[in-house]
């Protein structure tokens, strides 16, 4: 197994033109924009070195689509590969707000597991997936079946030649109860943690601080930030290398009690909503005024009337993305592509300015 993670850890740097990786979600059915909307046909096939389609479902020990329409979208989104044979497609299931049920089905018993794989297997070579990107949120006191599950797709895998990555979630509540994570990291060739949603549903907030609030001992401000996190799960046994550091292509948009107090953890009227990137940038465009910066963990907010939104730019983006590729981590990962500027409206015609961003500072690596 560990020959084949590091020929693979080989593969990726040579053939990416990069020593990290850029994972990048691609969303299917209820997921997909109803506006801003990105056809297979139009993403760049060198923008990312993984495109995941997310997401697929499960019915009877099998993976399923989503919707009747995604699998019609399959072929098609494997089919990059013919304009770009170093990039890997893969299939995600499960995915947030699917739940623990079926994923409890597949680990009731070794024979549900084997049914699983070997149709697993099946449905990914029928549209040339590369591989399968694990999404269970989350198994909450199921750590022994889920790292149980991990091992058993890996050694089939490994035969198969094909890519076993998984989501997961970053905090110490899911880790403690969901993660054995010196195993599951033997197991899996990539980690993508999700280190987003880390805001407080009660006060304005970013949602994924890079570093802590110098004068702040909350758990929020000295804990819920990327040093702390990372670093957490390397001493729970996570191998560095396969860490996928996480980044929203959305911000949080926030009501604000008073719109005299409007500066990070002001407070709210109630949770906030999510909000994709290319919405922020169009409110943007014509009206910087309402740009503000965060200096202690990294990130911008936009105030507008009562409307409080923290959110990723270019800047922070890059910021992160640095961080990432200085602690030699794996790489970079992003939900979601179609939260991003598909269209080039902000910023004269370029698309996609926060996957380049990113993709600018994993080719132009500085250690």
């Amino acid at each position: 197994m560990l020959l084949v993670t590091l020929l693979l850890a080989t593969c990726f740097s040579i053939l990416y033109g990069s020593k990290s990786v850029f994972v990048c979600y691609y969303p299917g059915g209820a997921d997909r924009a109803t506006e801003n909307r990105l056809p297979i046909s139009e993403i760049p096939p060198n923008l990312c070195s993984h495109l995941i389609f997310a997401f697929s479902h499960l019915e009877d020990l099998q993976l399923k689509p989503q919707v009747k329409e995604d699998v019609q979208l399959y072929s098609k989104f494997t089919a990059l590969r013919l304009r770009n044979p170093n990039l890997e497609t893969l299939l995600s299931v499960g995915g947030g707000g699917y739940g623990s049920a079926e994923f409890l089905k597949i680990v009731a018993s070794p024979k549900n597991t084997s049914i699983f794989i070997n149709n697993a297997v099946r449905c990914l070579r029928k549209y040339n997936f590369t591989g399968l990107d694990i999404d269970w949120e989350f198994p909450m006191e199921h750590k022994e079946e889920y790292s149980i599950l991990l091992e058993r797709i890996r050694e089939r895998f490994d035969k198969e030649k094909l890519l076993l990555t998984a989501a997961l979630g970053i905090t110490p509540g899911i880790v403690q109860t969901g993660y054995d994570v010196r195993r599951i990291s033997k197991s899996l060739h990539l980690m993508n943690l999700m280190s987003y949603d880390l805001n407080p549903t009660n006060m304005t907030w970013g949602q994924s601080p890079l570093h802590r609030v110098q004068h702040g001992d909350a758990f929020y401000q000295k804990n819920l930030n990327f040093d702390w996190l990372y670093d957490y799960w390397v001493k729970q046994g996570a191998i560095p290398s396969k860490l996928v550091v996480g980044l929203p292509v959305y911000g949080k948009e926030y009501v604000l009690k008073d719109r005299n107090l409007d500066l990070p953890g002001s407070p709210v009227q109630g949770p906030p909503k999510s909000v994709n990137y290319y919405s922020i940038c169009r409110t943007l465009k014509n009206n910087w005024n309402y740009w503000r910066w965060e200096n202690q963990q990294f990130y911008p907010f936009v105030v507008r009337g009562n409307k409080w939104i923290s959110y990723d730019d270019k800047s922070s983006i890059r910021a992160k993305t640095f961080w990432a590729v200085k602690k030699r981590y794996a790489g970079v990962m992003i939900w979601q592509m179609q939260g991003d500027d598909v269209t080039g409206n902000c910023f004269s015609g370029l698309k996609f300015p926060i996957l380049r961003a990113i993709k600018d500072i994993l080719l132009n690596e500085i250690y």
